[in-house]
């Protein structure tokens, strides 16, 4: 886990080894997945909006956005997924 900003982190987590097209789609499945679970960490509202945390000042320190990146790399016969999460807090 890394230190950005202030109120904001981020942790990685590597996958090295043989990906091959279907492992590819997996893991962009997964990101997909996670991205649409956390695009409102506190629900939707009947007419669709996001709810906020709902706390009365803006510096109450509650989760604002939650997301996941991915990057491929190849080196030679060795292939490398970087998984990238990031959570930015009200601060």
């Amino acid at each position: 886990m890394t230190d950005g900003e202030l109120g904001c982190y981020e942790s990685q987590r590597i996958i090295s080894g043989k990906i091959t097209k279907k492992r590819r789609k997996i893991i962009e499945h997964i990101v997909r997945s996670f991205n649409k679970r956390w695009e409102a960490p506190y629900g939707y509202s009947r007419n669709g909006y996001a709810y906020r945390c709902g706390c009365v000042h803006d510096c109450c320190g509650c989760l604002v956005s939650k997301g996941m990146d991915v990057e491929f790399h190849e080196f030679g016969n060795n292939h490398v997924a970087i998984l990238t999460i990031g959570e930015s807090y009200n601060l």
